[in-house]
């Protein structure tokens, strides 16, 4: 008769759960700063905000006003990618992915 294992798969399996959560948590602190920043300002207009601005002052504006607009868009973006490198760092590290 084969012995059984359950209880070592258990304890694995809540291991890996608890990884996981601790994971999650992680990440979602890193969501959180993400959304104020970008939504909430964070202490200063928001991003979202900003970006629309300067929309509305390019269609009314001059080149600089676009340019403005292309350099804001460009910081936004290049910050999006980050955060999501982060995260992707961290939860490949947990894993064994990277």
């Amino acid at each position: 008769m084969a012995s059984c294992k359950c209880g070592v798969e258990n304890k694995a399996i809540l291991s890996v759960l608890s990884e996981l959560k601790s994971d999650v948590t992680v990440i979602k602190s890193k969501v959180d700063l993400v959304h104020r920043t970008v939504h909430e300002g964070n202490g200063m207009p928001p991003l979202v905000t900003r970006v629309a601005l300067l929309e509305s002052e390019v269609k009314s504006g001059g080149e600089s006003s676009k340019s403005r607009l292309l350099f804001w868009s460009a910081i936004i973006t290049a910050f999006l990618g980050l955060v999501g490198m982060i995260v992707n760092t961290i939860v490949m590290s947990r894993h064994g992915g990277g």
